[in-house]
């Protein structure tokens, strides 16, 4: 069996610092990280056992237009990589690229087996949705035993509460927690279900409150799910 860190979303090797310092483990583990990003490579010269790919996770391989702002938040989505911050409007710094991109759930079926033990990290700026889905769809999250996400619906247009809800039951009936992941939290073992990802404006906010008994519903679930895993 082997042991695996996928990180998706690598910028500066943040996460990899992060998890070679306070993973339990973490030596055991071999390290992918993919980024769009190709002038971050350079921070991870130090890293010389990590394996870091310049693409784009995406659900097809080819190509795909990025939006580059020179920060951590590029994205595919335009609106997402034009909005700096607590969500509010920036300019973005460069012209959109083309960057490769993998099928990435093609790739964990064809590097990995289920018998490894795989975390995935994923910060990828709102194409978490298409990603996870794809997975989800093609059996490649089935490879997957422990998830780490951080959800950018509040900075995607064409993402929807509805939708956001729908893949989060959609872990809940796979059995897989979505745990929050940022180089800046303060613990591994939070449960990424924050409302503040969710919905911010006072108008989403008064939308919410239709769906707020079926969120509720979904946190118990995770939570029933995590209290069963420590």
């Amino acid at each position: 069996m082997r042991k695996i860190f996928l990180d998706c979303g690598a910028h500066k090797a943040t996460s990899v610092k992060r998890f070679k310092k306070e993973y339990p483990g973490s030596k055991e583990y071999e390290i992918y990280s993919f980024e769009g990003m190709i002038k971050c490579e350079k921070s991870f010269k130090k890293y010389p056992d990590v394996k870091f790919k310049n693409n784009l996770v995406w659900i097809e391989d080819g190509e795909q237009i990025f939006y580059n702002n020179k920060r951590e938040g590029s994205s595919v989505y335009k609106d997402k990589a034009e909005r700096s911050g607590r969500g509010t409007k920036g300019k973005l710094s460069v012209k959109p690229e083309t960057v490769k991109s993998i099928d990435f759930d093609r790739w964990v079926k064809e590097e990995f087996n289920k018998d490894d033990y795989i975390i995935l990290k994923m910060d990828i700026e709102g194409a978490e949705y298409e990603v996870v889905e794809h997975m989800i769809k093609n059996g490649s999250i089935s490879y997957i035993d422990k998830l780490y996400i951080e959800w950018h619906r509040v900075k995607v247009k064409e993402i929807t509460v509805e939708r956001h809800l729908d893949l989060l039951e959609s872990l809940a009936d796979l059995n897989i927690v979505p745990y929050h992941w940022s180089h800046t939290s303060k613990s591994l073992d939070s449960i990424a279900t924050s409302k503040r990802n969710i919905v911010r404006n006072e108008k989403d906010i008064k939308d919410f409150e239709q769906y707020q008994d079926r969120y509720d519903r979904i946190c118990e679930r995770f939570k029933e799910l995590h209290n069963k895993n420590v």
